[in-house]
């Protein structure tokens, strides 16, 4: 049945336009609750009927920078927000839709199938694709077998997060060749992979092989799910990916030197493991240009017969040019929310008495994740910590729970001072050079 958008197109074909300063009003029926669009106009009941009006309401003057402005914000705020601003105006099409299709989120089985048919009915939206994140579950997606072959659509791809699956433990009716199917896809210009989820056994061919189909573009490597790598069968060690452009690489400590090789355009480094000799083997591999390390998931208090914990002494000796360190932390009992940890760092250990650095260059970062809020002042132990080791640091910030992050640093006068900072964020840590 023709909607009321479509029959009011038709009588606007056979109704001279009069001037601009003139309001056109056409009187139709009222059919059951449209939804007004830029195209149609205003809409406002009057006795029973629907009456449109036809008042210009884009104004094509304005800078095109204005405009994508625009876009933008309405694609960060809804993106279906976005998709009704489409229809403004034909001029402003090709703007709108390079903002709707440079980054696609999908959440969803239904998500890639509407990508899908959206590139399907215009191939020329594929070339627009910049930055694709697939957070549903491929091993458990119906639709994979569809979203390998839309990657291999989409020519100018720079960015792909894939979540290979959300448990550790998959369901036995889970198909993981779907994920190899997948990671057949190449890109000319890929610079950033992300896995999401475990690189469970039946995908470990497919990440390494998609790794190396895209080693001389890759900037970004970001595989903080995958597991420890073991050795083969055969006793061989693995052939390494030589990786000459990348600048941060998140991993299992053991992937850096046992799978991969690096230059020094490497700056950052996020780890999966932060014990000591994990830390000892790193800095004897990046540690002469590592200017930012992040450690997740570390253990948190040593055993009395264990290795003890490196001080920030030590760190800034094996690591010379680090200038951001990062510690991600889960708390889960106030108990061992009482300190900060002594291990991997002993962040209570003292300083050297003589001290090699004059000034602080070292940002220190803890995440503090939570799912209860405890009464700790973290305000007092990131400011001990700024006094003991001034030499050494510029500031301390932190984040607990679901709160913003917060820096202790040092003003013009010598003094401690608090400030929130809304615009860190967890991985922060990546952009330092």
């Amino acid at each position: 049945m023709p909607s009321c958008i479509g029959r009011w197109r038709r009588i606007k074909r056979e109704v001279k336009s009069p001037s601009p300063q003139t309001p056109v009003e056409l009187v139709v029926p009222s059919p059951p609750s449209p939804r007004p669009t830029a195209e149609t106009g205003e809409l406002s009941a009057v006795d029973g009927t629907r009456t449109l009006s036809v008042t210009p309401a884009v104004d094509l003057r304005l800078p095109i920078e204005l405009w994508r402005r625009v876009f933008e914000y309405a694609r960060i705020d809804d993106r279906y927000t976005l998709a009704q601003l489409l229809r403004l105006h034909p001029a402003l099409l090709s703007t709108a839709e390079s903002v709707l299709y440079t980054t696609i989120t999908l959440v969803a089985d239904t998500s890639v199938v509407k990508l899908s048919e959206s590139i399907s009915s215009s191939p020329r939206l594929a070339k627009l694709v910049r930055e694709l994140h697939v957070l549903a579950p491929i091993a458990a997606n119906p639709t994979a077998l569809e979203l390998a072959c839309l990657l291999r659509f989409l020519p100018e791809l720079d960015y792909l997060t894939l979540s290979i699956a959300g448990v550790w433990r998959p369901e036995p009716w889970w198909d993981f060749a779907k994920c190899v199917d997948i990671l057949a896809a190449r890109f000319a210009h890929l610079r950033s992979l992300t896995t999401a989820g475990p690189t469970l056994p039946s995908t470990e061919r497919g990440v390494p092989d998609f790794i190396r189909g895209h080693s001389s573009t890759l900037r970004e490597l970001d595989l903080r799910n995958a597991r420890t790598p073991t050795p083969k069968a055969s006793g061989e060690p693995y052939k390494k990916i030589f990786l000459p452009e990348l600048r941060v690489l998140v991993c299992h400590p053991r992937m850096i030197w046992e799978q991969f090789r690096v230059t020094e355009r490497l700056k950052g480094v996020g780890l999966t493991d932060g014990r000591t000799d994990y830390l000892l083997h790193l800095s004897t591999v990046v540690g002469a240009h590592l200017v930012s390390l992040c450690i997740q998931n570390p253990c948190w208090a040593r055993d009395s017969q264990g290795p003890q914990g490196w001080s920030l002494a030590d760190v800034a000796e094996r690591f010379p040019r680090l200038r951001y360190l990062q510690v991600n932390r889960e708390i889960r009992s106030p108990t061992s929310s009482a300190s900060i940890g002594n291990y991997p760092v002993d962040w209570q250990s003292d300083p050297p008495e003589s001290s090699r650095r004059s000034t602080g260059r070292l940002t220190v970062v803890w995440v503090h994740e939570s799912w209860t809020p405890f009464d700790i002042s973290w305000d007092e132990i990131a400011s001990r910590a700024l006094i003991t080791w001034s030499a050494y640091l510029d500031r301390v910030s932190y984040r607990y729970a679901d709160g913003p992050f917060v820096t202790v640093s040092w003003n013009g006068k010598g003094q401690v001072v608090r400030a929130e900072d809304w615009e860190m964020g967890e991985d922060s840590w990546k952009l330092v050079t």
